[in-house]
């Protein structure tokens, strides 16, 4: 290894770029906590597995008022080198996550939102608009109905998304679009151990009030097939309870009222009734 891939550095490309230079500059920052490297234009993530204070509001701050470049490697600098790039060039921007599971694509995605929901307001709006609010509170619902426990990911997204997001000359988010596709539908009717479905089956179990689930004609989780399986009915660290609460409030943010909302809840309950029906096989034999 050459003597300069000794020391940590921002951007592997300053280094003597090799594959084994370029992972030991990642680890040995990464026992840091430092999980963010620049290779070039693309920046490396690596999922620390815990909170790290380093998506507060005065570091997005810092991110929006100095130039990027002097920064330290961050999400927030990607989003902010795309808004100034669509701002000053008139062009559109795409940000692309990928990785295997469980490196971190979903928080990612979610703090781009943030930050970019951040600066829309820095331009010229006094409070957030409500397509802003509804742009962050569909996050909460897609987690909700695609994303699962793995054996790999607490909150592994079982789908892939697409996200535009859509602003005026002066910054100002007007609109957005979010396209999902390649759901595992599979995973409604079975799991594999350690693993559970969709989380918003057990919010429900768990959030709806007793009157609510006599409606429904549901029990607790223990008696639907369809949720213990993997025989994993809860997330170290998650109040189920408390989650569907924050889908409840995201999907009245989106615009889905009451009835729909009640209209939702019945065909979910209708998919972890019907998990319930067993089939026997009965031999008939015919007498003449």
């Amino acid at each position: 290894m050459h003597p300069s891939s000794l020391y940590l550095v921002d951007d592997n490309i300053t280094l003597e770029l090799s594959e084994a230079s370029l992972l030991h500059n990642c680890r040995q920052r990464y026992k840091k906590d430092i999980v963010y490297t620049w290779t070039g234009s693309i920046l490396i993530s690596i999922n620390p597995y815990k909170q790290l204070p380093i998506y507060t509001h005065e570091t997005m701050e810092k991110y929006m008022r100095l130039p990027w470049q002097s920064l330290p490697p961050h999400v927030f600098a990607t989003s902010q080198k795309a808004f100034s790039s669509m701002k000053n060039e008139f062009k559109n921007q795409s940000i692309v996550c990928s990785g295997e599971s469980g490196a971190g694509k979903t928080e990612a995605t979610k703090m781009i939102l943030i930050y970019l929901t951040a600066l829309s307001g820095q331009s010229g709006q006094s409070k957030v608009s409500e397509v802003e609010k509804q742009l962050l509170e569909a996050n909460p619902i897609l987690e909700a109905f695609g994303n699962a426990k793995t054996v790999r990911n607490n909150n592994s997204s079982r789908f892939g998304k697409f996200i535009q997001v859509f602003f005026d000359s002066h910054g100002r988010i007007q609109g957005a679009s979010i396209q999902n596709y390649l759901l595992e539908k599979a995973r409604v009717v079975y799991q594999a151990p350690e693993e559970r479905n969709y989380h918003i089956f057990y919010q429900i179990l768990a959030g709806l009030d007793s009157s609510e689930k006599d409606a429904l004609c549901l029990t607790s989780h223990d008696d639907y097939f369809y949720v213990n399986q993997g025989n994993c009915p809860q997330i170290e660290g998650v109040d189920d309870k408390e989650e569907y609460q924050r889908t409840k409030h995201a999907l009245s943010v989106i615009g889905i009222d009451q009835p729909e909302q009640k209209s939702v809840m019945s065909v979910l309950a209708g998919i972890l009734l019907i998990g319930g029906i067993t089939f026997k096989k009965v031999i008939r034999i015919l007498l003449r």
